[in-house]
């Protein structure tokens, strides 16, 4: 059965207000399910008359159900966040598109989204006994109760139709409800974690209401209108927000922020990445995830800290009287050159200067730890200072050591002992004898 005449069965869009819905007609929202603090790229589809929900599928796309109809001249507008009441953001829908034979509608937005990561459709038909999460705005228990938060629930696939997607809970106490209606169904299909929008709620199928099956439409048969539709809303540019353009200088961003497990540090912004972590961005939080630079809200790593959140390994370290940003650690390897792994607290702390105290567990930033202490190790005496020496000592390496003092000399004996003075009295009367022996000259 086509999913048109499914939609017969489903009322055109939901109340802020919900009312009771005429015999024969139902709408979907989450009931039993918990509130949703993330899913950004789910929205809030706000018409002049009741609203829907939505998911944002490309910077300017929005899909969601047809039976949620505006009118011409107000097609509406998507807010963005978690609470009806306090939209984060609120952009116009400029244009819409109906696929005639089911339930699906796309919103053209007044203005591209590149601060949201969307959700891409899936393309791959879906395997019943799967999970399917929900995610909407709208009643959390039937048939009063409150529509002001984004809700998401977990239910099982318990029918795929070649249009449609059949889900229901387990505990039969959840389900989708009023309020959901074009919400997505989120699945992961193929070979990945990536969870794509496999199908937009449209009508409920049992009993009791918003606790029995529902059906979704399934979004891969239609892939191709989607794209269609895409191609003439998204004409290729060199701006962001559209396809992507190649030849662009500098590179079209849209070429680049794609979901492709590679963080490319050419987009604009980090959040426009799907492979990028939004945390590592100056939001006044350091992120614990992995980055492709350091976070600028973290204290860069040795230096110094207060608390551990102020540091990407939660770790802020206490050596002596110092605190400074450390991570976590196994192995040596872990820590940077000039830390060691500390077999205590498995954290990296720094190693002991010259002069400092080492062991086995604490290796120094510089010589070798010789008697318990990090002195400098030499192969040659020209590596020591000109008044030391290299010197071999047991089992240690080279060490320069003081050089020894040079030996006094060794005091005379004998003869050659005799005081200087002794030796030019004995050559002036040896020189007076001399002179008396001689005979006289007559001139």
């Amino acid at each position: 059965m086509r999913l048109w005449v499914g939609v017969l069965l489903f009322a055109a869009c939901v109340p802020v207000e919900p009312e009771t819905p005429p015999a024969g007609r139902s709408l979907a929202e989450i009931v039993g399910g918990s509130v949703d603090n993330g899913d950004p790229a789910v929205v809030y589809f706000k018409m002049e008359e009741g609203a829907c929900s939505a998911t944002l599928i490309s910077a300017r796309m929005v899909i969601t159900a047809a039976h949620c109809e505006a009118r011409p001249g107000a097609l509406g507008k998507v807010q963005f966040g978690n609470a009806t009441a306090a939209p984060l953001r609120t952009v116009a829908v400029i244009d819409t598109a109906v696929e005639p034979s089911s339930d699906l509608r796309l919103l053209k937005l007044e203005k591209p989204v590149t601060d949201v990561v969307p959700i891409r459709i899936n393309r791959l038909a879906p395997a019943e006994a799967a999970a399917i999460r929900h995610v909407g705005f709208g009643l959390d228990s039937y048939p009063q109760g409150r529509a002001d938060l984004k809700r998401h629930v977990t239910l099982n696939v318990v029918q795929v139709y070649p249009y449609e997607i059949h889900f229901e809970s387990s505990d039969k106490v959840s389900g989708v409800c009023y309020g959901d209606s074009g919400g997505p169904g989120l699945m992961r299909t193929g070979d990945t974690n990536e969870e794509f929008v496999a199908g937009v709620a449209s009508y409920l199928v049992g009993f009791p209401l918003c606790q029995g099956t529902a059906s979704d439409v399934r979004v891969d048969a239609f892939s191709g209108w989607i794209d269609g539709i895409s191609a003439q809303w998204e004409a290729s540019t060199c701006e962001v927000g559209d396809a992507c353009k190649e030849g662009c200088v500098p590179v079209d961003p849209d070429c680049v922020c794609t979901f492709d497990n590679r963080c490319d540090l050419r987009c604009p912004t980090l959040k426009m990445d799907p492979d990028c972590n939004p945390e590592c961005a100056a939001d006044g939080i350091c992120t614990s995830g992995v980055c492709p630079f350091r976070d600028p809200d973290c204290i860069a790593l040795g230096s110094e800290c207060s608390q551990d959140l102020q540091c990407q390994g939660r770790a802020c370290a206490r050596q002596g009287d110092r605190r400074f940003c450390s991570q976590g650690c196994t192995v040596a390897s872990d820590c940077p050159d000039a830390m060691y792994c500390s077999g205590t607290n498995h954290v990296c702390l720094f190693r002991p200067p010259l002069g400092a105290s080492c062991d086995a567990n604490q290796p120094c930033a510089e010589g070798t730890c010789v008697d318990a202490t990090c002195q400098l190790t030499c192969t040659t005496s020209s590596q020591c200072l000109s008044t030391e020496r290299c010197v071999a000592e047991r089992d240690n390496p080279g060490l320069c050591r003081p050089k020894p003092p040079k030996p006094e000399p060794m005091p005379k004996s004998g003869c050659a002992a005799a005081p200087e003075s002794l030796w030019l009295l004995a050559l002036l009367l040896y020189g007076s004898r001399t002179r008396r022996s001689r005979p006289s000259v007559v001139v």
